[in-house]
């Protein structure tokens, strides 16, 4: 049987017979399985910030200290925690079984990319056996 690339770009190349990730081979033989995993982003600190944030702007303008500096504190501080949690991102993985266990292969932000991948290995599985 020859070898046929399925997908390739400049991390990774899922062929008929093998599939290297950032100069990890793993044998298509050895593959039992694929599937996207992802891991939720960390938004703890994020939402700590805004609830901070929130108790600042209460607690000045309960000491009297005008409604000026509980927007410039509070205000700011609970921007910049909205901020940091609509940008952190979950983490998207391409995750392979095998006899030996499951290894996050690939990781990547991108779902599309992630899911592209995944789909490449699906039809290398399919087309091996």
């Amino acid at each position: 049987m020859d070898e046929e690339t399925i997908y390739s770009d400049n991390d990774v190349s899922v062929s008929t017979s093998r599939i290297v990730v950032r100069g990890t081979t793993y044998a298509l033989r050895n593959i039992s399985s694929v599937r996207m995993t992802t891991t939720p982003a960390r938004r703890g600190c994020a939402i700590a910030l805004i609830i901070a944030g929130a108790i600042w702007a209460f607690a000045i303008i309960g000491s009297k200290g005008g409604v000026a500096g509980a927007v410039i504190l509070g205000g700011l501080t609970i921007a910049a925690g909205v901020f940091w949690f609509r940008a952190a991102k979950d983490d998207y993985h391409v995750t392979i079984a095998s006899n030996s266990g499951e290894v996050h292969a690939h990781t990547s932000k991108n779902q599309g990319y992630i899911r592209k991948i995944v789909d490449a290995v699906n039809d290398a599985i399919v087309r091996y056996r």
